[in-house]
């Protein structure tokens, strides 16, 4: 069986309780199929020095080894947790000590965002027959609205009728020069969420994305193309999926 250890370390979380914390990140976590039965993951969850601070995931691990995801949520704000931590856990799938901002880190902070909608969605419907505890129940409503929130914006959102490969063809210089596109990055999470949706397994290839040599000057193509053919071959159908959605194309 999986065996998944996350502790939340005592500092500044707003009044809540360190194993609420523990408790939504654990039904957060839960959502995603991204790991087999006989691995372990260990994350130890901090509160940013202020509610000003970026979340964030550290590159090296601690000297405990375990991943450390800082969180800027303070109080009983369990929407928000649970969607900044997935957008962190998914950064931790990734592997944080091999991430590289050059002009493909776009793709991992649009599946960040991506991660976030599938758990707050995730959660919704796990919430609503087995909560954490009992008295959260109504609660998924909220994660509902949350997650209905981010998305309904327009700017989030492409234009009726714009494919995402026609939308990117246009955007992909900006988002290149800048991968934390907050609108961006969800306008792409938005198309990418069925993806995962039809198979929680698929976040496995994730895993996967940093695992090759690559060139940072290298086109788009050839980055989708070398994260396919590092993936496991029950996995490769995931990257094809997102090429496909994105429109680049894939020589392998």
């Amino acid at each position: 069986m999986m065996t998944l250890l996350i502790r939340a370390h005592q500092g500044d979380w707003g009044g809540a309780q360190l194993s609420d914390v523990e408790a939504v990140a654990r039904s957060a976590a839960a959502s995603f199929g991204a790991f087999h039965e006989n691995e372990s993951v260990a994350i130890a969850l901090e509160p940013t020095a202020s509610e000003d601070g970026l979340p964030r995931t550290h590159s090296a691990l601690s000297p405990s080894g375990e991943f450390v995801i800082e969180l800027n949520v303070r109080g009983n704000l369990w929407s928000q947790l649970a969607f900044q931590f997935a957008h962190e856990f998914c950064h931790v799938l990734a592997d944080p000590r091999t991430w590289k901002e050059d002009g493909f880190a776009w793709i991992e902070e649009a599946l960040c965002e991506t991660a976030s909608l599938f758990a707050l969605r995730s959660m919704a419907k796990g919430w609503a027959i087995e909560p954490p505890y009992p008295n959260w129940r109504d609660y998924c409503s909220s994660l509902a609205d949350y997650e209905a929130e981010r998305t309904s914006d327009t700017a989030r959102r492409l234009p009726p009728g714009l494919p995402l490969s026609s939308w990117l063809a246009d955007h992909l210089t900006f988002l290149e020069a800048e991968p934390y596109r907050r609108d961006d990055n969800t306008i792409i999470a938005t198309e990418l969420l069925p993806v995962f949706e039809r198979d929680r397994a698929a976040w496995r290839a994730v895993r996967f994305l940093h695992t090759w040599p690559r060139s940072s000057v290298a086109p788009f193509a050839d980055f989708m193309n070398g994260w396919a053919m590092a993936c496991p071959a029950e996995c490769h159908h995931v990257v094809e999926s997102i090429v496909v959605l994105l429109g680049v194309g894939n020589d392998r």
